[in-house]
């Protein structure tokens, strides 16, 4: 496990197989060995970023960039080889499993304008696919294993303290879910799992005494149906690992399902009082997860080694 040192990062991407990591903030952005910490390349010039993606193949990297360019980078020295730019901020970035199609999150500079969700496929246009008026939320977007469709969650601290939950088809823009629930937090997060699983969080659906989940995720057998399987009130965020379990995180843990329905196995607890983790992600055929820790820190690791720590600090 690896701590690699990032001022205030606001996003994280690790590559397809977990070798690359990437880690944007207000001072742009910088590569990293994923196996040994260490820095491959900054790219200050690319302003502050605040969503990154890589590529499945695991050529070029996708840069949200605070000033509404969208760049395709073939790193680690090569060019730009796709520049795309909007008026408002790029806030959220997806790709499918073989690249064909990209969805954009796109922000608001300050005050409530709406946010929108655009998809690029190869060599087209730009076409939107959802939009939120009067809100200033974060988009967290993922599409299917088979790319057909794309979940989206808005998540609105700062006016509704609502979330905007969607599943959109892509070659048609038809809805097949959309509701709006309440939340008090600003993090939330989509998740498919290679089996075609999808794990959202906040929880969206009502608790037994119908009071809405402020916390917590709910996992769907698949993304046409709003049956939740499994409920947590702990994790903030949640990710897939390529065999099908979860990881979660919450302020101060990560947290560990080995399996879809069983409860966790195990955690990575912070000191109380200590740093909080504020964000996480996983790579996409490799059991490798990257965590922010406080403002300029980055835990990489794979599972295994995530799960030895913890038994070594119980």
């Amino acid at each position: 496990m690896h701590l690699v040192d990032h001022h205030e990062a606001r996003c994280l991407a690790l590559s397809a197989d977990g070798t690359l990591l990437a880690t944007g903030g207000m001072d742009g952005l910088r590569l990293w060995s994923a196996q040994q910490g260490t820095p491959l390349a900054v790219r200050a010039d690319v302003g502050p970023v605040n969503a990154l993606c890589f590529t499945p193949e695991g050529e070029h990297l996708l840069i949200g960039g605070r000033d509404g360019t969208l760049r395709r980078w073939a790193f680690p020295s090569g060019a730009d080889v796709q520049r795309v730019q909007w008026e408002q901020p790029v806030i959220a970035l997806a790709v499918t499993a073989h690249g064909g199609h990209i969805a954009v999150g796109l922000g608001t500079k300050s005050t409530p304008a709406g946010t929108h969700v655009v998809v690029l496929a190869p060599g087209g246009t730009p076409v939107e696919l959802l939009s939120q008026d009067e809100t200033q939320g974060h988009w967290s977007l993922a599409f299917s294993p088979d790319g057909r469709t794309l979940a989206a969650l808005n998540v609105d601290g700062h006016t509704t303290e609502s979330a905007f939950f969607a599943v959109v088809e892509v070659a048609t823009g038809t809805l097949l879910q959309q509701r709006l629930v309440g939340t008090l937090h600003y993090s939330g997060s989509v998740s498919f799992s290679p089996a075609g699983h999808l794990a959202v969080a906040p929880n969206p659906w009502r608790d037994s005494s119908g009071g809405v989940g402020a916390t917590g995720f709910a996992v769907l057998e698949n993304s046409q149906s709003p049956t939740p399987l499994l409920t947590s009130w702990w994790e903030h965020e949640t990710v897939f690992l390529p065999d099908g379990s979860l990881v979660g995180r919450s302020w101060s843990a990560l947290h560990f399902r080995p399996h879809l329905h069983d409860k966790v196995s195990a955690s990575l607890t912070l000191p109380e009082g200590g740093p909080e983790v504020t964000l996480l992600t996983a790579a996409t055929s490799a059991p490798v997860v990257a965590t922010a820790v406080g403002d300029n820190r980055v835990l990489v690791g794979s599972v295994d080694e995530l799960l030895r720590h913890a038994e070594a600090h119980e």
